[in-house]
């Protein structure tokens, strides 16, 4: 059984301190050149009555695309938290397809960073466009910083376990 791990090398499982997050998962990344792709294959509980992927999954999805992967992005390891969200559905998906997006910055204005996704299907068909934005904050509440979450995104090197020596 697959258990929601797409297919390809080098995809890793996101693990947030959030049970909202981790019960709508498992979100999986992989570094895409400088860049986060992030991937979901939808299960049933992420579809509506009518079988197809809830608007509230892809909301969701699209949120953290663009906050978790526009921090390793720009290099900001603090909390991000989302200030405005919006998406628009352009295509239906069913359990078992798999979701994927890749951050892309737009624009900073002051305290506040933008920016857009297009959620594809695994052969690259559009199923939603997401925008937000997220304000630039002092706190890293615990275990939320992109260097906790994404160790090896800024150096692509696997970290070692901790209590492991260099030889």
């Amino acid at each position: 059984m697959n258990r929601g791990r797409p297919a390809g090398v080098g995809w890793r499982r996101l693990v947030v301190p959030s049970p909202y997050l981790m019960g709508n998962g498992p979100f999986r990344w992989r570094r895409a050149g400088s860049r986060l792709e992030m991937t979901l294959r939808l299960a049933p509980h992420h579809c509506g009555e009518d079988g197809f992927c809830h608007p509230g999954v892809y909301a969701t999805f699209v949120d953290i695309v663009l906050g978790f992967g526009l921090g390793v992005a720009l290099g900001i390891d603090r909390f991000l938290p989302t200030v405005g969200l919006g998406f628009e559905i352009l295509g239906e998906a069913t359990a078992g397809a798999t979701l994927n997006a890749t951050p892309e910055f737009t624009a900073r204005a002051d305290d506040v960073i933008f920016g857009n996704c297009v959620v594809r299907d695994a052969a690259g068909g559009a199923l939603a466009r997401g925008h937000a934005s997220f304000k630039f904050t002092s706190r890293v509440p615990f275990g939320l910083s992109v260097a906790a979450l994404f160790p090896e995104a800024a150096t692509g090197r696997r970290p070692r376990p901790s209590g492991s020596a260099r030889r």
